[in-house]
């Protein structure tokens, strides 16, 4: 493992984090649409490659050929450790205040 590559690639994730969030604010103040119908034509930009990824998981789109899918036949959750539902749950901890303070404020 190579930690500069790992700190790089967190605070990539950071950047596109506090990115999204502004962009995600200016498009709700600038926009006269309810705040239900936004969300729904935000995630649609995810929505295709989440499908790709879930329904074609031998897709390859950097070109080569794909490898072979090593969980194929298990549960969605089953290689979730304690680290990654700790994640998970920090996620949402986080996220749900700030979810009803954007609903009431808007």
């Amino acid at each position: 493992m190579d930690k500069t590559k790992g700190l790089l690639a967190v605070f990539c994730a950071c950047m596109t984090s506090g990115l999204a969030g502004v962009y995600f604010e200016m498009v709700l103040k600038g926009s006269k649409a309810d705040l239900w119908i936004r969300n729904v034509q935000l995630s649609l930009f995810s929505l295709l490659p989440a499908v790709c990824a879930v329904f074609a998981p031998g897709l390859s789109l950097v070109g080569g050929p794909a490898k072979p899918n090593p969980t194929a036949g298990q549960p969605i959750f089953a290689n979730f450790g304690a680290w990654a539902w700790a994640v998970v749950l920090i996620q949402v901890r986080r996220l749900s205040p700030l979810a009803v303070i954007l609903m009431s404020t808007s």
